[in-house]
């Protein structure tokens, strides 16, 4: 296996758990995530991680401007993925 794809799993595994933190810190009151540091790692490939942690943890769901950052994140990976895999062949 390559380092990319170790990289893209951490990254994913980082989103799902800095969702569930920070519904924990939203819920004991306590100093919260910024959302930029959510959309950096979505648009570096997390995506995926963001998506499934906003399902798990019902993590900023009903904000649409963090949706709609969320998609365009979710569109830019895969995106990338398909420049990536159509240059390896």
């Amino acid at each position: 296996m390559s380092f990319g794809f170790y990289a893209f799993g951490f990254v994913n595994l980082a989103e799902i758990l800095l969702c569930l933190w920070d519904k924990f810190c939203a819920r004991t009151h306590r100093w919260r995530v910024p959302e930029r540091v959510f959309f950096t790692l979505a648009f570096l490939g997390g995506a995926l991680g963001l998506g499934a942690g906003m399902l798990i943890a019902h993590h900023k769901v009903s904000k649409p401007s963090f949706v709609r950052i969320a998609v365009l994140a979710g569109i830019e990976n895969l995106i990338a993925a398909a420049v990536i895999l159509a240059n390896l062949k």
